[in-house]
């Protein structure tokens, strides 16, 4: 093999690899509704010094319409298909940030392979405990949760249909504990894998 072609192969390489860091530069956080991933984004973000991005948020500023709203006159498909468009717009975002997805975002039109190959992504798996309680607090913010009449039913036959999407994230952190330090375990998790 002529020596300009050696060159050539190591630079198609680190360009490549170049391309890749720049395509995996998100940490998109999953899991049931109600999982903290908001809220654990916001203090992961702090802590990695990164942008934070809540997918809900950024949905309803480029719709001027809530969630709910969109979900009661357009209906879920409608919602669903905004949802992975807004996803994928990330991609083009020059700074790096932590994003925090909607309970069914993986769950739909190939969004979880694409953030796999695309980021980090963290499945948060909260006990349906936890879940519970939080729910019925917050239900009326929620338009899948509001309107059951059996809540627990709910969260563990919804939870038990997107478990094995969940489960193919990079990282599945078990959270049983309301009170522990997730974004701090988090963190050092992430340190380890040397993101």
């Amino acid at each position: 093999m002529p020596e300009g072609s050696i060159v050539k192969k190591r630079l198609n390489f680190k360009l490549l690899l170049v391309v890749e860091a720049i395509m995996t530069h998100h940490l998109y956080l999953t899991g049931f509704m109600a999982s903290g991933k908001t809220y654990l984004g916001r203090q992961l973000a702090q802590l990695l010094e990164w942008d934070f991005i809540d997918l809900d948020d950024l949905i309803e500023s480029r719709t001027g319409k809530s969630i709910t709203e969109i979900f009661t006159t357009e209906g879920e498909d409608r919602f669903r298909r905004l949802e992975s468009e807004t996803l994928r717009s990330l991609s083009t975002l020059e700074e790096t940030a932590v994003v925090s997805c909607g309970g069914g975002t993986p769950c739909y039109l190939g969004n979880q392979d694409w953030m796999l190959e695309n980021g980090k992504v963290v499945f948060l798996d909260v006990s349906e405990e936890i879940l519970t309680e939080r729910l019925v607090a917050g239900a009326a913010h929620r338009p899948l949760a509001a309107e059951r009449a059996d809540l627990t039913d709910f969260i563990r036959e919804k939870l038990a249909s997107r478990r094995p999407i969940y489960e193919k994230a990079h990282i599945r952190l078990v959270i049983d504990n309301p009170n522990a330090p997730v974004a701090r375990l988090l963190y050092e998790q992430l340190a380890k894998d040397g993101y």
